[in-house]
């Protein structure tokens, strides 16, 4: 995730509406951005008991529909 000019990272989840509102942006940035030698780390800090769409396995699954 590391690279050479730098890593870029994005807190983001399943549920919020402005992290929703963001994701084509925050998936143009993680395709683009390594290319430019920029790591790209997307984090959810939410707990998943609170926010059960945010557990782990419904945040890959988001991210393998987004590209």
């Amino acid at each position: 995730m590391k690279g050479a000019k730098g890593t870029l990272v994005v807190f983001s989840c399943n549920h919020c509406p402005y992290a929703k509102a963001w994701e084509k942006r925050i998936v143009e940035l993680g395709n683009t951005f390594p290319k430019k030698g920029v790591g790209v780390i997307v984090i959810n800090p939410n707990d998943p008991e609170t926010f059960p769409a945010d557990d782990y396995e419904s945040m890959q699954a988001r991210a393998r529909s987004g590209g």
